[in-house]
């Protein structure tokens, strides 16, 4: 299984990044946009690791308070471009808190800083495209979500194997 760990994001902050995404196809933007669904914020990137509920375990063993996530402003990795989000040291406690037991559990994932974003188009072609939509949004999140991807008919799909926080 090929996992990480993510907040899923809620109906309303999909609505408002499918405009955006709207507003870049109009504006001349090409690539490979995100789909509603598999938009999230990736805490965690674990990869190719097969015991799901050890890593629940370790997910569930860190106290996870419900946190606003507030998008803010657009930016881009190299062809991949993504939706920010404001500064939130709770959130960044708990994913610091989230790290320390995955190592406590043995359990490996990739170790790259924390930049919290929301990626919303790979491939990106930014040749003549327009600036994109402005957005701002905010949702409260009350649980994070391990989550399974793997390419089903060329496409990829994300699973939530199980969550940890409040319901």
């Amino acid at each position: 299984m090929r996992l990480f760990i993510a907040i899923e994001l809620p109906d309303e902050l999909k609505e408002k990044i499918r405009s955006v995404q709207n507003a870049m196809r109009k504006d001349g933007w090409t690539g490979n946009f995100s789909r509603p669904e598999n938009l999230h914020v990736t805490l965690a990137f674990i990869g190719e690791y097969d015991d799901s509920a050890r890593v629940l375990a370790a997910m569930r063993s860190v106290s996870f308070e419900p946190v606003t996530l507030t998008l803010s402003g657009m930016g881009n990795f190299g062809d991949i471009v993504w939706i920010g989000l404001g500064k939130d040291p709770q959130l960044e406690d708990y994913v610091s808190r989230l790290r320390k037991a995955l190592d406590e559990a043995g359990i490996a994932y990739d170790r790259k800083a924390f930049k919290p974003h929301i990626t919303i188009l790979r491939k990106a072609n930014l040749r003549g495209a327009g600036s994109g939509k402005r957005i701002t949004a905010s949702a409260k999140i009350h649980e994070v979500s391990l989550m399974n991807s793997e390419r089903i008919n060329g496409r990829l799909v994300y699973t939530a194997l199980g969550t940890a926080g409040e319901r």
